[in-house]
């Protein structure tokens, strides 16, 4: 019956799991969308303000030259926030319980197995009545 309760909450705590890191992919991803569409806005108007200014001081070429340095530099650091990631606490919680959880039912399994091997070699050397 033990061994029924164990299963059954290894079950539910991969359930919990699994449920804990698909939140967590999707909040990754939502806040990488939302950086990206605000990137892009500011990128706009970053670009318009500074090639306009840059224009007048230094010519053509190299303010764009400029202005995509700066792009590839607040890409980076928007990526890097996207990217960073960290299990919430019930993932973690749920990971303990997991552990947990898997060495009972090893623990358990080992004594079914042993009980197991233990009545098998009584039956098979049972002593012949008669």
């Amino acid at each position: 019956m033990r061994l029924l309760r164990l299963a059954e909450a290894a079950v539910e705590t991969e359930i919990l799991l699994v449920t804990a890191k698909v939140q967590r992919l999707a909040r990754r991803a939502a806040l990488a969308a939302v950086a990206l569409v605000f990137a892009a806005g500011a990128l706009v108007c970053v670009h318009v303000a500074a090639v306009v200014w840059l224009v007048e001081a230094m010519g053509l070429a190299p303010a764009c030259m400029i202005a995509a340095a700066v792009d590839l530099v607040v890409a980076g650091i928007l990526l890097a926030f996207a990217l960073r990631s960290r299990p919430s606490p019930e993932e973690l919680a749920a990971r303990a319980l997991r552990r947990q959880i898997r060495i009972g039912l090893e623990r358990d399994l080992a004594i079914v197995s042993i009980i197991t091997t233990v009545l098998d070699l009584l039956r098979r050397h049972k002593p012949a009545s008669g």
